[in-house]
């Protein structure tokens, strides 16, 4: 997603300054969750995904062949246990993301296949989608309205950019593994 937003800049500000008040009487442990954690009841990252892959909207971006990582809810919740138990966690940063190198392409076919329907056939190009989030966002301003738009500069640069997180550090250190692949998690957050 670039520090180029708010998000971006204020979670590696966050962590800036755990860093910078890290003392041996606090050692914090940092953990960035894949960029789409889901499961049952989610209503932010998946359902809004879930809804428009159910009405055949068309939700890929350039073609949907940016890299992202997933973390499943049961597999996020075993590494955050993981993090608070192991005695190697206390001043580390562990990704806890799923098993899974998945495109958005794969994502939203792997979540049509769960919905029982035909994958997306369509994108919209970087040219129209990024026009179009600008102006979203601007009469979302203009109206006041409490919820974001359906598209915005943030959600389209997430889906244009390489957003994989490898969870290789969390495996090694903590012992921990993902154990719910992204079919079964998409077919139960369904």
């Amino acid at each position: 997603g670039g520090h180029e937003f708010p998000y971006g800049r204020t979670k590696a500000e966050a962590e800036r300054v755990l860093h910078a008040l890290t003392t041996p009487a606090f050692a914090p442990t940092i953990v960035r969750p894949g960029l789409m954690p889901y499961g049952p009841g989610d209503r932010l990252a998946s359902a809004g995904l879930l809804a428009a892959v159910t009405r055949g909207v068309p939700v890929l971006i350039d073609g949907g062949h940016a890299l992202l990582s997933t973390a499943y809810i049961d597999n996020l919740v075993d590494g955050l246990l993981a993090c608070l138990d192991h005695p190697s966690a206390p001043g580390e940063t562990f990704h806890l993301a799923d098993d899974v190198r998945v495109t958005w392409r794969d994502l939203v076919s792997t979540m049509a296949d769960a919905l029982g329907g035909a994958p997306p056939a369509r994108s919209v190009p970087r040219w129209l989608a990024a026009p179009a989030a600008a102006a979203l966002e601007a009469a979302w301003l203009m109206l006041r309205r409490p919820t974001p738009p359906p598209l915005t500069r943030y959600r389209i640069r997430t889906a244009i950019s390489d957003l994989h997180f490898a969870n290789a550090k969390a495996k090694r250190v903590l012992g921990w593994s993902p154990c719910i692949d992204l079919p079964a998690g998409l077919a139960a957050t369904v």
